[in-house]
């Protein structure tokens, strides 16, 4: 009944990427956010965080991804089972305010089940483009009562190859994206006691994933100030040259530990309880020019118990949850924009499906509470209420989904706080400490309808969200004369003077939306699917909403013969020609892939070599939700040549 997308075994083998956005990029309803080919966050439904929750097996992944659009997820895809992509009511059981929807990466690191025999894999691959490598492998089994699992990866690659010229304004730097070049690496360990009515596990990881911020998101030629800054009745003559910004790059270490168990009531209206905790220390050091520029720490512990129950009668299914979350976010640095902020969060929800005039229902409530206490300016206090209805009318060959909600979301700290100088993004940001909690109503719509001969499904999807939170491009550049505006303190005129000015700003707005997907089972061998997407959202005043995704139609075919695939696919994205304010229109582009497997099978192991390409028609593709279009395109042609063992 979830409006949901699972991505798992070959499919996500052959998709998945060095981000998360990457990986799932081609899903309907899912794009990206890049800043340069390190940082890839998901968009999904025009949305991105912290409206689409990022989860490491239904925990948060707790990281500084929401801070800034140059901060990488520390949830890899690239050992990952599955992964969950929930939108609409579902949302609810996770958080409040996901108005995009939930992203869970499911993995195997605390088992809860004893394997009947030792498993693994093993993957290596080499890319042309930027000589990029990667290993992975995992191996689970068990003993007795103990459960146990391993897995690492290390991927590492030079700066990003690409068709043309890295910015639209210096035709100088071609061929390539200076400062892309990134190394990464995770290992994972995990074990668990499975008796009869009850298991208990822990897992510890480390990651760590050292990246480039491309060199055009700090290098900025002569500004005119005169040019935005006299549309605001300010004037002021001015040049700042960026273009010997030493390089950014960032060093971002995350050690979390897991600890999760489940217990069963055989017999009883109560089916199970889960209870989950995750503990997370994370760090990552901006360097430039190889100097200690701003450090930012996040230590979190958060819990989750959750229960399952029929207590209403055993075809009519329930649970009750209970989370909690304590997060330490620090900021050390000249140029900190954000202050340390702890905060303090608890949850309860509940989620009911019944049978009622031969419909099934499903109705949900969730209450938060939230505080956020930064180490200079005003405590902050919220209490996020979320309702849920859905319904799923059964038809002969398919079924019809309509499903209410109405959620809040609280401000983020880089939302209300946010006041100084973002190196990587070389802007000036401000927050405001008088924001409210977001309020939204939302409508979806689904039918779908499936035959013999084909699969088709299609949502529509409508948002109406009362002070929706953005970051505005006010069209200012920062002057000696804005001082008193800003409440900058002046120490630093020489680096800010001339930047572009960002304020989290709230006004109201509306999304709506459409996902669809065709599959036609052609033969027995080939498959064809054929998926469109799109989202459309204005602001109350009648401005666009800034970095919006545009309309996409994509199309594949896959061939399956013993042991041989093959397939190739393609997407068309529209230009985006209703850019936010002051932000530039970007082109179309029609992105091209194609893949060739060949396995040798003996008994249950399975021997694999992949040929993939990715952007074959080599374009140059500029995102429109990416901050840095103009400095910064998606990566070039990329042909990957590999093999993976399993066993």
């Amino acid at each position: 009944m979830q409006p949901a997308t699972i991505v798992s075994g070959d499919e996500l083998r052959r998709k998945v990427a060095a981000t998360l956005g990457g990986t799932l990029q081609q899903e309907a309803g899912v794009n990206f956010s890049s800043f340069g080919p390190s940082v890839g966050q998901p968009i999904l439904r025009g949305q991105g965080a912290p409206r689409v929750m990022v989860l490491q097996n239904s925990m948060p992944g707790e990281d500084a991804s929401n801070t800034s659009g140059d901060h990488a997820n520390a949830v890899e895809p690239i050992l990952a089972d599955r992964i969950e992509i929930l939108r609409g009511p579902a949302t609810l059981l996770y958080g409040g305010g996901a108005v995009g929807g939930v992203i869970n990466v499911i993995d195997n690191r605390v088992p809860s089940t004893l394997a009947e025999r030792t498993t693994g894999a093993i993957e290596a691959r080499a890319d042309n483009n930027a000589n990029a490598t990667a290993v992975t492998g995992r191996a689970s089994g068990s003993i007795d009562q103990i459960a146990w699992y391993l897995s690492g990866f290390d991927r590492e690659n030079n700066d990003v190859d690409i068709p043309g010229a890295a910015s639209t304004d210096d035709p100088d730097v071609i061929g390539s994206i200076p400062n892309t070049s990134a190394e990464a690496s995770q290992w994972t360990a995990g074990t668990s006691w499975i008796g009869d009515n009850a298991w208990f596990g822990v897992a510890v990881s480390m990651l760590n994933n050292d990246y480039g911020i491309p060199a055009g998101a700090h290098a900025h030629s002569e500004h005119d100030g005169d040019e935005h800054n006299d549309a605001e009745g300010i004037s002021g003559d001015h040049e700042d040259d960026h273009e010997d910004e030493a390089d950014i790059r960032i060093d971002l270490e995350q050690t979390r530990a897991d600890v999760r168990s489940g217990f069963s009531f055989d017999g009883t209206s109560v089916d199970e309880l889960s209870v989950a905790i995750a503990y997370t220390d994370y760090e990552h050091i901006e360097f430039e020019g190889g100097e200690v520029g701003t450090r930012f720490e996040v230590e979190s512990i958060s819990s989750r118990a959750e229960l399952t129950h029929s207590l209403l009668g055993p075809d009519i299914k329930g649970a009750l949850g209970l989370q909690t979350r304590h997060r330490d976010f620090i900021a050390i640095g000249e140029e900190a924009f954000v202050p340390s902020v702890e905060s303090e969060a608890i949850g309860i929800f509940a989620i009911q499906e019944l049978l009622l005039a031969g419909q099934r229902w499903e109705l949900g409530a969730r209450l938060d509470s939230e505080e956020l206490t930064p180490d200079n300016g005003p405590t902050r206090d919220f209490v996020p209420v979320t309702l849920s209805a859905s319904s799923l009318w059964e038809l002969e060959r398919g079924a019809i989904k309509l499903a209410l909600s109405s959620s809040e979301r609280a401000p983020t700290a880089e939302e209300l706080y946010s006041n100084g100088l973002h190196v990587a993004n070389q802007s000036y940001e401000l927050g405001d400490v008088d924001l409210k909690a977001e309020h939204s109503l939302n409508l979806d719509i689904g039918y779908r309808i499936s035959a013999a001969r084909f699969d088709f499904q299609v949502e529509a999807f409508a948002n109406h969200i009362n002070d929706f939170i953005y970051q505005r491009n006010t069209g200012l550049e920062w002057d000696p004369e804005l001082e008193m505006l800003f409440e900058h303190d002046g120490s630093h005129d020489a680096e800010v003077e001339g930047l572009p000015v960002y304020q989290w700003s709230a006004e109201d707005a509306t999304f709506v939306g459409l996902e669809t997907e065709l599959n036609i089972p052609v033969s027995t061998e080939i498959n064809l699917k054929v998926f469109g997407d799109m989202t459309r959202a204005e602001l109350d005043s009648g401005a666009n909403v800034p970095r919006l995704p545009p309309w996409r139609l994509g199309a594949s075919v896959d061939f399956s013969a013993g042991d041989f695939s093959a397939g190739v696919s393609t997407v068309y994205g529209a230009d985006q020609d209703q850019p936010g304010e002051f932000d530039e229109k970007t082109p179309s582009y029609t992105q091209v892939g194609a893949y060739l497997e060949y396995s040798v099978r003996r008994g249950d192991n399975q021997l694999m070599f992949f040929l993939r390409g990715t952007n074959l028609l080599d374009q140059d593709i500029r995102s429109a939700t990416s901050l840095l279009r103009d400095q910064s395109p998606e990566p070039g042609r990329n042909i990957s040549a590999g093999a993976r063992y399993r066993f």
